[in-house]
């Protein structure tokens, strides 16, 4: 098969992105007719239950019950029916609009649809003709050939960090989940065991014992889990550091709970020293992610800037 011209992929890729364009402009009308097919949903079922409540009046005031009767002994039943009654359309009107919107965000939403399945997968095009692009400036040679090279290498770089980022905040995030856990725990085991102090008697410390067991589990996570944050924060951000002691303190605190059990005075203690170094180790992750999610956002910009420059090396050689 022979290579088409530059010129002729550049007019496809020309009108892939103009598509691309497109498509991006109706998904985004897509999912704001969504948001208010939710809302005018919402307003239907409202305006039904309305309705039903209207007619639900209407019919005691129309049949023969205690509130008829009582509106007869007033003088006021056939005044009460006809304002019932009259609210009762009212709210049929408003339901038969709630309908009537509805079905045409129904409409509308029908059209968006047809549209993107006419425009298809614009950025597979763009994507797919912009690689035969870069195949013929490399084949080409040449400076213009120099420059693509290095920006797909610093392309790929860039994009490498951002997945080490991504792992890096996946870490923490799991580092979160296991502090969590154990603050659960020792939240519990605190309670429990101030129902102790109290003579709470021996399914209390049944139920205490279980808490510092869970306790002692998710010690033993938080160490797995802090210590391989602070491996993929070694690659990523060396300055941003997960805290190393409480996990370590947290060990040791729970096998303490087990061998060494002398009053509840000191386990309540203990439970809350281990609960301040939770709420520390907290804030230390959440620190560090903090620093995590600003080089992110610094290195999406970075990718977004070398791939607009390598779109403008596409297009204009």
């Amino acid at each position: 098969m022979t290579p088409r011209t530059p010129e002729a992929v550049r007019a496809d890729l020309a009108r892939a992105a103009d598509d691309q364009a497109r498509w991006q402009k109706e998904t985004a009308a897509r999912d704001a007719l969504l948001r208010e097919r939710h809302a005018r949903e919402r307003a239907l079922l409202e305006a039904e239950a309305a309705l039903s409540r209207e007619r639900r009046d209407v019919d005691r005031l129309s049949s023969v019950s205690l509130a008829s009767l009582l509106a007869a002994l007033k003088g006021d039943r056939a005044d009460r029916l006809e304002r019932e009654q009259a609210e009762a359309l009212a709210a049929c009107l408003r339901r038969d609009q709630a309908q009537a919107d509805l079905a045409d965000i129904d409409r509308r939403l029908l059209a968006a649809e047809s549209a993107l399945q006419r425009l298809g997968f614009p950025a597979g095009r763009v994507t797919a003709l912009e690689a035969e692009l870069a195949e013929a400036i490399a084949a080409a040679g040449g400076p213009a050939a120099a420059q693509l090279a290095s920006l797909e290498a610093e392309l790929a770089g860039v994009q490498a960090r951002q997945k080490e980022l991504e792992e890096a905040e996946a870490a923490g995030r799991a580092a979160l989940q296991a502090l969590d856990q154990m603050a659960d725990a020792l939240s519990e085991a605190g309670g429990l065991g101030q129902w102790d102090l109290l003579g709470g008697g021996m399914l209390v410390s049944l139920a205490k014992r279980d808490a510092l067991d869970r306790a002692r589990s998710a010690a033993d996570r938080v160490q797995a889990a802090l210590r391989s944050f602070r491996a993929e924060l070694a690659d990523v951000a060396p300055a941003a550091r997960a805290p190393e002691a409480p996990a370590d303190d947290f060990t040791a605190f729970a096998d303490w709970f087990f061998d060494n059990l002398f009053t509840d005075l000191a386990v309540q203690r203990r439970i809350r020293d281990s609960e301040s170094g939770v709420s520390r180790a907290r804030a230390a992750v959440e620190q560090a992610l903090g620093r995590l999610a600003s080089l992110r956002d610094a290195q999406t910009q970075r990718l977004a800037a070398l791939r607009s420059r390598r779109t403008a090396l596409l297009r204009d050689f």
